[in-house]
């Protein structure tokens, strides 16, 4: 991922890494992050967190790769090599995460380690019945522009304009939707759709609905505004701790390149228990590398 603008404040001008070609860099956790290097647990209101709490607490800084004590939001310290800043941007929100009806949290964390660059990350801050643990973080980007930041059904979906392979750092241009659901102590893709020069690329799955019960073979129906390269996605269904269980090309029809295009394909379910919990994803990949351009799933279960 490639992203980033000059900054006036961190906490107005935000931003991500790098897009080629109209698309999107695929998104990953942090490198070099595990569980075990993220800030401990700390205690937590019966009543869940608040952002008081998060902007007030040690968490752990992704970019920086270091646990660092907020105060109102903030920590600013070092010079030269061992500078850093990093701030909680005003976007980050409040909502239950993970399903347990208490109070989680969506966080931006806006990190500049001396450089013109400033990283912002996603993480999700859990509540539990000892305190509140970190998730570990996905990178948006260098110098992103953050439109927005929302919670649906645990569901979190960011908006901003981050870099595609030819934007000047100072102005992103790609419009991103990119949605993530809290797995374990990971933040995983979930959805992912983009802009760029009036052209919307996007997967839309009629059906299967989200939380069908299934069995069997199961019809995949739906459509994109765009054709892929060679008519062809890729799909996956993973299990519930987030592991790949079968994966293979699914092809999609449309009349001609650059032109809608629909798909109504028999899917065979990978051997699962039933009560299973399992997720279908469809992805559009770059020809150029591999990287992920547009990208939606469903949640499932097995009968």
């Amino acid at each position: 991922m490639k992203k980033m603008i000059a900054i006036v404040t961190i906490s107005t001008l935000l931003l991500l890494s790098g897009c080629l070609n109209q698309k999107v860099a695929t998104v990953e956790p942090t490198v070099g992050i595990k569980a075990t290097d993220i800030a401990p647990m700390n205690t937590k209101l019966s009543s869940g967190l608040t952002l008081d709490e998060i902007k007030n607490t040690q968490v752990y800084a992704p970019q920086s790769q270091k646990n660092v004590k907020l105060t109102d939001g903030k920590y600013e310290a070092g010079d030269g090599a061992d500078y850093a800043l990093v701030e909680v941007l005003p976007q980050s929100t409040l909502a239950d995460l993970n399903g347990d009806g208490v109070q989680d949290a969506a966080v931006l964390l806006a990190e500049n380690t001396g450089g013109s660059g400033v990283f912002v990350s996603l993480v999700a801050f859990l509540s539990s019945e000892n305190g509140f643990s970190e998730s570990q973080a996905v990178l948006i980007d260098d110098r992103p522009q953050i439109n927005s930041l929302s919670v649906a059904n645990g569901k979190i979906t960011v908006g901003a304009l981050i870099h595609a392979e030819n934007d000047p750092m100072i102005s992103p241009t790609l419009k991103v939707m990119e949605s993530y659901r809290v797995q374990g102590d990971s933040l995983s893709l979930v959805g992912l759709e983009s802009t760029t020069a009036n052209t919307v690329r996007k997967i839309v799955i009629e059906v299967p609905a989200e939380r069908d019960i299934v069995v069997g073979n199961i019809e995949v129906k739906g459509n994109m505004p765009v054709a892929p390269f060679e008519n062809t996605l890729r799909y996956r269904f993973y299990d519930a701790s987030g592991k790949v269980l079968d994966e293979d090309a699914f092809k999609v029809e449309s009349a001609d390149v650059g032109k809608p295009a629909t798909f109504d394909n028999l899917l065979t379910l990978p051997a699962a228990p039933d009560g299973a919990k399992l997720r279908l994803e469809l992805a559009e990949l770059s020809a150029k590398d591999g990287s992920q351009l547009c990208l939606t799933s469903v949640n499932l279960t097995v009968r």
